[in-house]
């Protein structure tokens, strides 16, 4: 089981490097983001989760949650002169039993038979990932909408059309803006995730979640914090 956690998160990091690696002469040329999307996804089409797979970037405290897909279609790609960055959207599922990260092992232990594991051991064969790893609340418009009609209603007709007027044209003003940051910034995170869980196998599982994750190589995350 080790070994297969191992080699799994060797993969994640093995994705970036496999889109571009200035350093190495058969990939030091840069990829159009586009190409690089497309190799990224078949990449992760050939990826193999192992059973009770993680992302170990969480406490042992934490409630153990496994990997159980990710998606080649919900992915992203950003290419500078250095290096192509790969953004994951991992589907994970809370440990039935409510186990913490800490006991995980014991989840191993579990698995008396082995049932769960036995496909560890099964040839099927190497894939270049195998080689290289040798907006979230809800918008307040109805309140404020809302507040303008009863402030209306007190100050007469005359204010009243007034006032919803001006409401009219902060509900019209909200909407611009909110699709302007929707053409800029893309879906927002709460919509992809209830869109990817309502088409997934697994999205009608108790603790399910969708994790985004950022996989580079030769350097740290501080760039693509912000993102």
């Amino acid at each position: 089981y080790i070994t297969a956690q191992r080699d799994f998160v060797r993969s994640l990091a093995a994705l970036s490097e496999e889109l571009y690696a200035p350093d190495v002469p058969s990939m030091s040329r840069r990829p159009e983001a586009s190409a690089a999307k497309s190799r990224l996804r078949q990449l992760l089409s050939e990826l193999r989760i192992p059973p009770l797979a993680y992302v170990p970037l969480t406490r042992s405290s934490h409630l153990f949650r496994h990997v159980v897909r990710i998606s080649p279609d919900e992915v992203g790609v950003f290419v500078t002169r250095e290096r192509a960055s790969a953004l994951l959207c991992i589907e994970v599922v809370a440990d039935e039993r409510r186990r913490k990260l800490s006991e995980l092992f014991q989840a191993v232990r579990d698995d008396g038979d082995g049932k769960l594991f036995e496909d560890l051991s099964a040839d099927h064969g190497p894939t270049v990932l195998d080689v290289l790893a040798a907006r979230d609340g809800e918008d307040d418009d109805e309140h404020t909408h809302a507040h303008a009609q009863a402030r209306a209603h007190a100050q007469g007709a005359s204010t009243a059309a007034h006032e919803n007027d001006v409401a009219e044209d902060e509900l019209n003003a909200r909407r611009i803006c909110a699709e302007s940051l929707d053409a800029l910034y893309g879906e927002p995170w709460v919509d992809q995730s209830r869109r990817v869980r309502r088409h997934s196998a697994f999205g009608k599982r108790p603790g399910w979640q969708l994790e985004p994750i950022i996989s580079k190589t030769n350097d740290d995350v501080r760039q693509e914090v912000f993102v």
